[in-house]
C-alpha cells in the first residue's frame, strides 16, 4: 500500500541521514584527533574542545558500576580497568580536564556520571573511556595540554525511527 511504501521511504530518508551524519563527526573526528596539525606548531586557540555523543538506548549506559568493579578487582583485567580507579580514596577517578553534560547531569567525567538508571550513578556508558582516551590523547600533545573537553550526550533509549522521530505532518 502507499502508506506502507511511505513508512519505509521515511525509515530509508531517515537511516541515510543517521549514516551521513555519523560520517561527517567520523570525519571531524579523525581531523581532530591529528595532535598538532601537519606543522607541528600547535596554533590552535579554542579554549574548549566540543564532542557530540549521539545515540539510543546502548549510547544511554547502562552497564554496571559493580561490574566494572569486578572487572578491576580481578587480576586478570586489574591492568585494563585501573587507570579508573583511585587507590588512594578507594574512589572512582574523576578527570579535572573533561566533563560531561547528560540530561540534567553535568560534571567532571567520572565512573557513574553521565549514564542512566535509577540512582543516577550505578551505571556507564560509552562516554566514559571515549572521554578518557580523548583526555589523554589532547593532553598528552604539548599544543593542547591545557583545553579542556566537553562530552554533550544525547540519548533517546526505546525509540522507534519510524513512530518517535517522523515530522508531525506525516501523519501515521
Amino acid at each position: 500500500t502507499s502508506e506502507r511504501r511511505s513508512e519505509v521511504t521515511m525509515v530509508r530518508l531517515l537511516l541515510i541521514s543517521a549514516l551521513t551524519l555519523a560520517t561527517t563527526i567520523v570525519s571531524a573526528l579523525t581531523y581532530e584527533l591529528e595532535c598538532c596539525g601537519d606543522d607541528g606548531g600547535g596554533n590552535d586557540d579554542s579554549p574548549l574542545k566540543i564532542f557530540l555523543l549521539d545515540g539510543q538506548s546502548n549510547m544511554v549506559g547502562m552497564g554496571s558500576l559493580e561490574h566494572l568493579k569486578i572487572l578491576l578487582d580481578d587480576p586478570e583485567t586489574h591492568d585494563e580497568y585501573h587507570h579508573l580507579w583511585n587507590d588512594t580514596a578507594q574512589d572512582w577517578k574523576e578527570r579535572s580536564d573533561v566533563y560531561i553534560k547528560f540530561d540534567d547531569q553535568v560534571g567532571k567525567l567520572k565512573a557513574g556520571l553521565g549514564a542512566a538508571g535509577p540512582a543516577r550513578g550505578g551505571h556507564i556508558g560509552p562516554e566514559l573511556e571515549f572521554g578518557w582516551f580523548l583526555g589523554d590523547h589532547f593532553h598528552s600533545c604539548p599544543c593542547k595540554k591545557n583545553q579542556p573537553i566537553l562530552l554533550l550526550k544525547a540519548a533517546y533509549g526505546g525509540r522507534d525511527l519510524a513512530i518517535d522521530f517522523r515530522p508531525p505532518l506525516a501523519g501515521m
